[in-house]
């Protein structure tokens, strides 16, 4: 049996369709059911089209979403995150959460360091509190060339594979260092106009970044510019932005949120004790295993009456015990 049903489809469309219904049993028990008749081929099981299927479809919030992974899946998701932006393949991320986390210390100290080898001030800047919007655009200028020629040696090193194939030949990695911009807790979003038009300009999403200065501080003509000891007028910035910040994102510019992978990490205290049982190794590994374990448990346990439990507050507290590790229980209560 047979009845025509409305089906919508991704294009908005309406389509009438046979669909096959359950043939119902036989009145009497004795007369063998006819297998029922081949219905016509449902668009959707050979079209590439896709049924919608008509139900509410659940909204959640970043927040919500990033807290159901285990708290190390979250980190390792920031640690990803930033290593696509270190890498070229991901232009901006803003990384929120709580002061002392250990935002800044994943991304400057262990990857840009330790990671990738890179170099402060020569593959990356590191900009903190308290700079002017000028200031920040004459890092933006020296790192924009700097990405500049990398970009440049990557694809002449990618013609070279192109041609090493050719020949028959493996072709080589390549391992170009794109120039980053790590902004640390700078006041972008309650501070100065420009500023906030400049980071714009850097996570802007469309094909070329462009920045500007355009007053007489700089110089449109670049050949000008540079006879003049002035900084170019507009720059295109082809590196990548990692901003960290400690502010509720009520307070943050939607445009610059919108253009970047944004990444709110929030831990709980019984997640922020997982976390410091995960990286005691790794923290101060010189210092005797037994003490950094013994300041652990007590930073963990009801004898600690400090108000903030996070990666700042053991790191402080295993220096203190290191510093002093036969009293280390009285050097502590400082903490």
């Amino acid at each position: 049996m047979f009845s025509k049903k409305k089906i919508s489809w991704t294009d908005d469309s309406e389509e009438e369709v046979e669909v096959q219904m359950e043939t119902p049993p036989p009145q009497d028990g004795n007369t063998a059911a006819e297998p029922p008749a081949k219905s016509k081929a449902v668009p959707g099981l050979s079209d590439p089209r896709t049924l919608i299927i008509a139900q509410e479809r659940k909204i959640s919030t970043i927040e919500e979403r990033l807290n159901r992974l285990p708290v190390n899946e979250r980190f390792a998701l920031m640690s990803d995150s930033a290593s696509s932006v270190i890498e070229g393949t991901i232009k901006s991320i803003i990384i929120g959460g709580d002061p002392g986390l250990g935002k800044t210390h994943e991304v400057v100290e262990n990857l840009l360091k330790k990671k990738y080898k890179r170099v402060e001030n020569e593959d990356y800047i590191l900009i903190k509190a308290g700079v002017s919007a000028f200031g920040v655009y004459k890092f933006v200028v020296l790192m924009a060339e700097r990405a500049e020629t990398a970009h440049a040696l990557r694809a002449e090193k990618e013609k070279e594979n192109i041609e090493r194939v050719k020949r028959n030949l493996k072709p080589l990695p390549i391992k170009v260092k794109i120039p980053v911009i790590v902004f640390d807790d700078v006041p972008l979003w309650k501070g100065e106009p420009r500023l906030l038009e400049l980071v714009k300009g850097l996570t802007d999403t469309s094909d070329r970044r462009i920045v500007s200065w355009l007053t007489d501080r700089a110089e449109l003509d670049p050949e000008k510019a540079k006879k003049l000891g002035k900084l170019p007028a507009q720059v295109e910035y082809t590196g990548g932005v990692i901003i960290i910040t400690n502010e509720d994102r009520k307070v943050m510019n939607d445009a610059i949120v919108d253009r970047s992978i944004w990444l709110p990490i929030e831990v709980s205290e019984m997640e922020m004790a997982e976390r410091m049982r995960t990286l005691l190794a790794k923290i101060m590994p010189h210092m005797d295993n037994k003490l950094k374990k013994q300041v652990l448990n007590w930073l963990l346990s009801n004898e600690y009456e400090g108000k903030e439990r996070s990666m700042r507050t053991l790191v402080k507290a295993l220096q203190l015990a290191n510093a002093n590790p036969n009293n280390w229980l009285r050097m502590v209560q400082i903490v």
